[in-house]
């Protein structure tokens, strides 16, 4: 288990665990969010369950990072055209830390509780539960579980 208490994000829960998750540590310059409507990614599809991808388009921006919405058959044609595809795709999204994949979220009152998966190479992936809880209109992480990945 690990505890993140971080300054507190306005507005989406998203937003507050995708900071605490990736900028605060990572810095990347660009976040690849998977955004098919349909489909799991690679780390929801290995999950199960629970685990489904947001229905809605993910957020143009995530504290002054831009995010790039990306969508199955744009990165399977990716893949296919190169023998080394996470070569490719870290060429093509330069500054990325990998595929990130954004469950719903479910909240109640002011809680909220999300999924986060990141893929990040042929055996990279890894998944988080997210725990936010909001005071003064604010979402504040409060705590970050890490998921088992099987396969992975």
């Amino acid at each position: 288990m690990l505890l993140v208490t971080l300054a507190a994000c306005a507005g989406d829960p998203r937003d507050a665990a995708l900071r605490a998750l990736f900028l605060a540590h990572e810095h990347p310059r660009v976040l690849v969010v998977w955004a098919e409507p349909r489909d799991a990614g690679p780390v929801f599809a290995e999950l199960g369950g629970d685990a489904v991808p947001e229905r809605v388009a993910p957020p143009a921006s995530v504290g002054g990072v831009p995010v790039v919405a990306v969508r199955r058959r744009d990165l399977d044609a990716l893949f296919r055209a190169h023998p080394d595809g996470w070569k490719a795709f870290y060429d093509r999204y330069r500054g990325a830390t990998g595929l990130v994949e954004i469950s719903p979220v479910r909240a109640a009152g002011d809680s909220a509780t999300l999924v986060v998966g990141r893929s990040c190479g042929e055996h990279c992936r890894t998944a988080w539960r997210v725990r936010l809880s909001r005071g003064g209109g604010a979402w504040r992480v409060t705590r970050v579980q890490f998921v088992p990945v099987p396969n992975a």
